[in-house]
């Protein structure tokens, strides 16, 4: 697993992202920190936009 963060000028860290390669698959997830203090909603994709891992295993996995 890959981990980058970039970190603004005040400090804060306002992105990150986690690269995964798994043989053929893997993939990466990229997260933006915004509006630093205010409360944020949280939604689950669609399922279509899922793929599920079922055979993923491994330390970073729990």
């Amino acid at each position: 697993m890959y981990a980058d963060a970039w970190v603004g000028r005040d400090g804060r860290i306002v992105r990150t992202r986690l690269s995964w390669p798994l043989g053929a698959g893997g993939g990466t997830a990229t997260m933006d920190l915004t509006d630093f203090g205010k409360a944020v909603r949280v939604t689950a994709p669609a399922s279509g936009k899922v793929t599920p891992m079922p055979s993923a295993d491994g330390p970073m996995l729990g």
